[in-house]
């Protein structure tokens, strides 16, 4: 039995408290463990019984996952239990934020094993998470029945881009963009959006007037939060990838929240296709889970 006013070596002391003597000479550099006396001489470090409950408090606040900063701060300042709520408030919605980072990981993975297990005709798409930049970029939207949207209407209109930055002196740069501009609405409609990027300086130029269309130089806005996927093979196979990427973002528990947007990594749309078919990068923004 250890009386209550006897000094303790710090070997006594660490086996009494199970810690470690070089975690009490941290303790004491830190001043987050004084010890009852050290001796001027020698340096030696000397503790009482009484020192435990100190030592406890701080072994439980390291258990909840508190660091030896934080702990400090806490212990530095009034130990009235409003202040110790408030720390301890603090540092469960940080362990919050982090169950729940993870859950959302869990249940991804759960949705690929789920995918690989079934015998879905979609295939399960590659699917990252990013940040896209806004860019200005040279553009033209129309409205176009849906079954016209992949076929020659869109070379029309990305030609027709072409031209008009063309007659500009405006040198557009890879990759063209699509965006789908769908309106709930009108459902045999589709409002796409042609697009390439040019430099940020010519932002708001008006290029071209006419009755059914205006080509302009805007701001394709950005997106903090992205569903991308690559989707490579036919262009008229296009719909069936983004089908899978929408699929994906509602399995994963995302919802959209802009328009789809598709980018060619492989060149022009009126480029001849190659060999392996067409290289595509599918974009999503999305709303975070909640």
């Amino acid at each position: 039995m250890v009386l209550p006013n006897r000094l303790m070596t710090i070997g006594e002391f660490s086996r009494q408290s199970q810690v470690s003597i070089r975690a009490l000479r941290h303790y004491d550099d830190l001043n987050l463990l004084t010890p009852a006396h050290i001796d001027q001489t020698t340096g030696y470090r000397y503790y009482l019984i009484n020192n435990l409950p100190r030592l406890y408090r701080i072994r439980s606040l390291m258990d909840l996952g508190m660091s030896l900063k934080e702990i400090s701060f806490s212990l530095a300042r009034s130990e009235s239990n409003g202040h110790s709520k408030k720390v301890l408030s603090a540092k469960k919605h940080q362990i919050d934020e982090k169950i729940k980072a993870f859950q959302l990981k869990q249940d991804r993975l759960s949705a690929q094993i789920s995918r690989l297990e079934s015998e879905e005709s979609l295939p399960m798409p590659d699917v990252i998470l990013k940040n896209v930049a806004s860019q200005a970029v040279v553009s033209i939207r129309a409205s176009m029945q849906l079954e016209d949207s992949v076929a020659g209407a869109r070379r029309r209109y990305f030609s027709l881009l072409y031209d008009v930055a063309a007659q500009h002196g405006i040198t557009t740069d890879k990759p063209e963009i699509v965006v789908y501009h769908v309106d709930q609405s009108k459902h045999q409609l589709v409002e796409l959006e042609f697009a390439n990027a040019v430099p940020v300086t010519l932002l708001n130029t008006v290029l071209s007037l006419a009755p059914t269309y205006t080509v302009q130089i805007c701001r394709l806005v950005g997106a903090p939060f992205v569903a991308s996927m690559i989707f490579e093979g036919t262009l008229s196979n296009t719909a069936n990838a983004i089908a899978g990427l929408l699929s994906w973002v509602v399995k994963n528990g995302y919802e959209a929240s802009g328009p789809t947007r598709e980018l060619h990594l492989w060149g022009r749309e009126g480029d001849d296709i190659p060999n392996h078919g067409v290289i595509v990068e599918l974009q999503v923004p999305l709303t975070k889970q909640i």
